[in-house]
């Protein structure tokens, strides 16, 4: 369960696009690949998700910041 204090704003900013990402090959002869991949975005005071990187705000005052991050990493 997720302690109230930390659930997404209901005030944040959500937002949805397309990526993409394009690889050659370093083989000679051998095709490269591209994908496409949705990326959900959403910025909220305490916390925030931009594509494959998340993260909690604990802390957060004019002179000290503490975040909670987590990033995925997209492979083939």
């Amino acid at each position: 369960v997720i302690p109230r204090g930390l659930m997404p704003d209901r005030d944040g900013r959500w937002g949805l696009g397309i990526g993409t990402r394009l690889e050659q090959s370093p083989y000679r002869g051998e095709s490269g690949s591209a994908d496409l991949y949705p990326i959900l975005t959403y910025e909220g005071k305490r916390a925030y998700l931009r594509g494959t990187r998340g993260g909690l705000r604990l802390i957060d005052t004019p002179s000290f910041q503490l975040e909670a991050v987590a990033q995925g990493r997209l492979t083939n």
